[in-house]
């Protein structure tokens, strides 16, 4: 699992829709899992939203999240999890395939977050 955690928030974010995921990728095909999470000042991470993929080819594959409806609040981090396994709600990729999720300039993969300005819990 790959683990991506913003820093510490300064200000309130309200995530209101569906936010999606856009992973660059290589390797065999199989599906993957994101997870997006709020993560305490105590460090608790609680699960936001998620959203899985099927057998996705080799390029770029576009991850729609579950709806959305959440308040991050000061102090608090963002982290995106990534992986190809999310046992026991959904099938795993075979064990002995290789994939990869590529970070180079030309192909980042990227998260897009459906926020309210200026709303605050």
């Amino acid at each position: 699992m790959l683990s991506y955690t913003c820093e510490e928030l300064t200000e309130p974010v309200t995530i209101a829709g569906r936010p999606s995921v856009r992973l660059s990728i290589e390797g065999d095909p199989g599906p993957w899992f994101v997870r997006l999470c709020d993560v305490s000042l105590s460090g608790k991470s609680v699960n936001i939203c998620d959203g899985v993929t099927g057998a996705s080819p080799v390029g770029e594959v576009e991850i729609t999240l579950s709806p959305a409806a959440h308040v991050l609040l000061p102090g608090h981090r963002l982290r995106l999890q990534v992986s190809a396994d999310a046992s026991p709600s959904y099938a795993a990729a075979p064990a002995c395939s290789r994939r990869t999720i590529l970070d180079v300039p030309e192909r980042r993969s990227v998260l897009t977050l459906p926020t309210i300005a200026g709303v605050s819990a």
